[in-house]
């Protein structure tokens, strides 16, 4: 903060230097007074303005302010800087343009401060602006407090802890780079997760080493959370150096003996009794070192077998030492280690910074030889070729009994599968001089894998002979052998389609590709099959599937052009994060013999297990340097083939589909909505007709989209209700009403429903009742007026007198009723007719006739503080207690006291408080009436006019699903703004803001206000949860609502980051309206900005 005040200062008053030394008119002389008296207020008001923001409400540390504030450019006033308590002191910074304000750095108490800047004229004339601030009393956090408010995760309050560096994520390539493990005085430990470090110190290990030494003194602040086990600072905290360090402080950091604790008997890498050595440096001693997986060293302690792991880490060694401290690494041996206690998913592990970590021990013959009996091991179950761990301690060799299992050079065993699992017994001799051991293991081979084809056969082999299955199977695999070569007569092939595993017999392949048919070719297809003897086989009819070899969506996805719909088949050779119940997902690689592919966040997947074949539908994409199928993809593991459904069509209009037959029009209401229930998910019927009455509102008429959704129930049919979707129109649609819907059916994800915008109208009765509750007339009428003669929804209206009479006439074909009264005043009533169809129903409305337009007086009073001026009807004044002809516009101005402003207007007892600010409004007197206006204090310091905040007060009728409409947001004192290109994902899942950014191309987003402010903003303060993918962003300020006239722009592209952001306008000006625009960039993913509110404030 420091910094930045002193430059933004610095800069000021370098402008003000090079203004000073010219005249008002541009010339080179100087003015005949640097700071006149006249202008004293001003340059008061612009020392407040310069100030209220960049002086932090909460001031921690010490911070520059300038000694003078120039003015116009031509003047420049000295400011002398108090303040009211002697635990700050203000001292001058010695450059001749700024003083230092001294903050204590770790304040015990609280301290409420109030700066005082006093501006001097050349007269000796004096103003002073006030600042009230604080400096919030330092309190360390015990680490008893530390971990209670890890345990309760309050994103709302933040800690601080103090503490010394004992290790830093020096990986620049990392996401938690700069996380710091932290130790304090007492030994405690602190995990400071992905804090705020500059590019510059990321830049490099180099860097980022440098900025952190080993025992470095820092104060770390933040929210505190308990992540997968992990008590630790949430990602943002705030790191500062102190300047001391351990040594300076007398603090000794060195590894603690923790053997125990991890060495008790039953202990494992999840046991909460180790939670006190988080981020603390421990060491171990005669660990049993233990197999090595990837970067995971496996390890056991003391009498414990529990593996623990000594994670090979990138975060604190270099990738030389890495792979130096792999090379020590001693499966069986013993060892003594050291590193900094770090949880992982819940896991316990050591992090260690050096090669010096490992100290391997030296052993007798037994204890090698036992060392490595017990860390050898095999899986239980094999299903492809493996190799036999060895040893550098020791000398391994291995036998083996039992069919399906061959050990060959170097270790290498070749297994043989079957339909059914083998048993094999592998033994291990294990000898180091003089002495030997053996270790045996039960190992399973597993039988040949259960893929499509196997289920296909499966189904065939338990038919009748000369029965074919109901179903269709998807056989996928390459062409093995022409066993019938093709057929010019029949039109067909025989040929063996093999997936790697299993072979079938495709018989008589008569699709229009059989004569090109030749072995190794890819051929994904669906048939039922037959079982003719002993013979299995695949028959007609055959359907050709748009299976995708893993290669060819593998190459589409790393060059950018995969496509939503792809389709590939293969078997699970990896489970990359296990299913999440919370998301109802899970992470795969799936194989297909050749290529391996990772399928992101696959939509399901409970029942999925590493060798089951599966196949998968979705988007081959590339993320940084991984190719994947993107989040979202489905799979299947039935091998049962489900056809697509079929897209109706009715040509020849004989009320069945042309392509499958089925029967679209039917002859009831009845009849139609049991085929609607008869449909299956996805499936649809043409364009079909129903009526009915709404039994509910499901989502509320929306202004923008111009749609309502609804449901509506046919006749009798009580438990077979349809919704409407999106109906088209619907502003006057109440529950009750009657309506004749026409649109496409369909089972939408198991629901019945017209499809979006389908059309309906209103029974003849309802409209008639709708339009006869719309009519309204006046009380009165002293002049000739208009009676509607067609009603809102359709309906025809005829008026009449109740009586005859010669006061009215009504012209019929234009509604105009021309009066001439005799009487002050004559009753009649007038009837309206309102038809629709055969349907019709009357209104009767009593009203007066009078001679002449009624008068009401006017009396007025103003407030404390400030004064009415003139009351005016046109140019005419109007007195207190003056008579004025009903419908009378008056114009009040006002005079407010210096320091005040008009607050409100209060007519017959009604305040409005949209006049504030003015110095005149308009009132139409309608009957007697009495107006008092209030005055109030200009509030010193920023004001918010305005607050956007989200869900809107607007909610019920903006709900938007997209990134390309526009729509209205209101806040709850009905200010309106006009929303541009943001999506509010029709208000769903908790959102609590809006965005805007599409991966559908580039975008120019929005967020405008409807009506002009009539203060002058200063400044608008814009909150983001996330900002990325902006070319440019910038406020537009005009006097009209088209934005055209008078404009002004403010670019802040440069300030966008999350958080709250001020926005300062250059010259702020009363009764302007204001657009906040984001030119975005296309992006890959939705929603590159994220708004969670805006204030406008002056």
């Amino acid at each position: 903060m420091k910094k930045l005040l002193a430059v933004a200062l610095v800069l000021v008053l370098c402008l003000s230097v090079v203004l000073v030394a010219c005249d008002k008119k541009g010339g080179g002389g100087t003015t005949e007074s640097n700071n006149p008296v006249a202008k004293l207020d001003a340059a008061a008001d612009a020392v407040y303005k310069l100030n209220k923001d960049s002086i932090p409400s909460e001031t921690t540390s010490s911070f520059d302010l300038s000694k003078a504030v120039p003015l116009e450019g031509i003047y420049s006033f000295p400011i002398e800087w108090t303040v009211n308590t002697d635990k700050i002191q203000i001292v001058d910074k010695g450059n001749g343009t700024q003083v230092t304000v001294k903050i204590p750095e770790r304040s015990p108490e609280e301290i409420v401060y109030t700066l005082t800047a006093t501006v001097k004229a050349d007269d000796g004339s004096t103003k002073s602006v006030t600042f009230e601030r604080k400096v919030p009393q330092f309190v360390v956090a015990t680490y008893d407090e530390y971990i209670a408010a890890c345990e309760a995760k309050d994103a709302n309050k933040t800690y601080n802890i103090v503490g010394y560096v004992v290790g830093v994520n020096a990986d620049k390539d990392s996401s938690s780079v700069g996380s710091l493990w932290i130790m304090d005085k007492d030994g405690h430990g602190y995990y400071a997760y992905a804090p705020v470090v500059t590019d510059a110190v990321k830049a490099s290990r180099e860097t980022i080493n440098a900025e952190f030494p080993f025992g470095t003194e820092v104060i770390v602040n933040g929210t505190l959370t308990l992540y997968n086990g992990a008590y630790e600072f949430n990602k943002g905290c705030t790191v500062k150096k102190t300047g001391r360090t351990a040594a300076q402080d007398n603090v000794t950091l060195d590894y603690v003996d923790r053997t125990e604790a991890f060495g008790s008997i039953g202990q494992n890498y999840t046991d909460p009794s180790l939670v006190p050595f988080q981020a603390t440096m421990a060491s171990l001693t005669g660990i049993t070192m233990g197999r090595i997986d990837g970067l995971n060293l496996y390890f056991t302690i003391g009498e414990n077998d529990r593996e623990f792991i000594c994670y090979n880490n990138v975060y604190l060694m270099d990738d030389k030492t890495m792979e130096a401290f792999k090379e020590k690494w001693i499966p069986g041996g013993k060892a003594n280690l050291k590193g900094i206690v770090n949880v992982y998913s819940s896991k316990y592990q050591i992090y260690p910074n050096s090669l010096d970590c490992l100290e391997i021990v030296q052993q007798t013959d037994a204890e090698k030889v036992e060392g490595v009996k017990n860390a050898l091991s095999l899986e239980e179950k094999y299903s492809s070729n493996f190799t036999l761990p060895t040893s550098t301690l020791v000398n391994v060799t291995w036998t083996v009994s039992g069919t399906g299992a061959v050990i060959g050079e170097n270790n290498l065993v070749t297994i043989t599968q079957t339909n059914e699992d083998q048993q094999v017994v592998f033994t291990a001799t294990i000898t180091s001089g003089d002495v030997t051991d053996t270790k045996v293991f039960n190992v399973t081979i597993s039988r040949l894998a259960i893929t499509f084809i196997k289920k296909a056969l499966d189904a065939a082999d338990a038919l009748a002979d000369k029965a074919t299955t109901p179903d269709s199977y998807m056989l996928i695999g390459t062409v093995k052998e022409i066993t019938s070569a093709y057929s010019e007569e029949y039109k067909n092939v025989s040929f063996i389609l093999s997936d790697g595993v299993w072979d079938v017999l495709i018989y008589r392949y008569n699709l229009d590709d059989a004569a090109t048919i030749k072995v190794g070719d890819f051929v994904s297809i669906a048939a039922p099959m037959k079982k003719f003897g002993t013979t299995l086989e695949a028959v007609a009819t055959f359907v050709k599937m748009n299976v995708t070899d893993i290669a060819t969506a593998y190459k589409a996805g790393n060059d950018g052009t995969g496509v939503d719909g792809t389709i590939v088949y293969g078997q699970i050779v990896k489970i990359g994060s296990a299913y999440s119940d919370q998301f109802k997902n899970i992470t795969v690689t799936i194989s297909d013999g050749t290529t391996e592919m990772d399928c992101y966040r696959l939509a399901g997947g409970s029942d999925l297990a590493v060798g089951d074949y599966i196949l998968v539908t979705g988007k081959p994409d590339k993320y940084k340097t991984t190719v994947q199928f993107a989040q979202g993809a489905t799979y299947t593991k039935s091998a049962i083939y489900v056809a697509p459904i079929c897209v109706h069509v009715d040509e020849n209009a004989d009320g069945k589909c042309d392509l499958c037959e089925k029967q679209l029009k039917f002859e009831t209401a009845e009849e139609t909505v049991n085929a609607a229930y008869a449909l299956a998910v996805g499936e649809s019927l043409l364009t079909q007709t129903l009526t009915g009455t709404i039994k509910s509102i499901d989502t509320a008429y929306s202004a923008d989209f111009k749609n309502i959704t609804v449901t509506i129930q046919v006749g009798e049919l009580a438990d077979k209700t349809i919704s409407c979707f999106r109906l088209a129109g619907g502003a006057n649609l109440a529950v009750g009403d009657v309506i004749t819907v026409t649109g496409t059916l369909l089972n939408k994800d198991g629901k019945v429903q017209f499809d979006a915008k389908s059309t309906y109208v209103l029974s003849d009765a309802n409209i008639i009742a709708k339009d006869k509750a719309a009519l309204s007339l006046e009380e009165s009428y002293h002049a000739n007026f208009n009676l509607l003669l067609e009603g809102a929804n359709g309906s025809t209206i005829v008026w009449t007198t109740k009586e005859a009479t010669e006061v009215v006439s009504i012209d019929p074909s234009t509604g105009v009723v021309t009066i001439n009264p005799v009487d002050p005043s004559t009753t009649i009533v007038l009837v309206a007719t309102i038809t629709k169809g055969t349907e019709s129903d009357t209104r009767e409305f009593t009203v007066n006739i009078l001679k002449e337009a009624p008068q009401y007086t006017v009396n007025y009073s103003a407030g404390e503080n400030g004064t009415i001026t003139s009351v005016k009807a046109g140019e005419t004044v109007v007195e207190i207690g003056t008579k004025v002809v009903a419908d009378t516009k008056l114009t009040v101005t006002v005079a407010p006291a210096e320091g005040f402003r008009l607050a409100s207007v209060t007519v017959n007892g009604t305040a409005d408080t949209s006049v504030a600010g003015k110095t005149s409004f308009e009132l139409t007197i309608t009957a007697e009436t009495t107006f008092v206006v209030a005055f109030a204090e200009i509030p010193a310091g920023p004001v918010v006019v305005a607050s956007l905040t989200f869900p809107d007060s607007n909610k019920d009728n903006n709900a938007i699903g997209s990134y390309s409409k526009t729509w209205t947001a209101k806040n709850a004192n009905n200010v309106a703004w006009t929303i541009t290109n943001f999506n509010n994902n029709e208000w769903k899942n908790n959102w609590t803001f809006i965005r805007c950014g599409s991966k559908n191309g580039a975008s120019v987003a929005s967020i405008a206000t409807d009506a002009a402010f009539t203060d002058a903003i200063t400044k608008i303060t814009i909150d983001f949860d996330k900002v990325s993918s902006v070319n440019s962003a910038k406020i537009i300020i005009a006097s009209d609502a088209a934005f055209s006239k008078d404009l002004q722009e403010v670019d802040f592209t440069s300030a966008l980051k999350a958080g709250k952001i001020d926005v300062s306008i250059t010259t702020p000006t009363a009764n302007c309206f204001y657009k906040i625009v984001f030119d975005c960039q296309k992006v890959s993913k939705n929603g590159s900005v994220v708004i969670k509110s805006v204030d406008y404030i002056a």
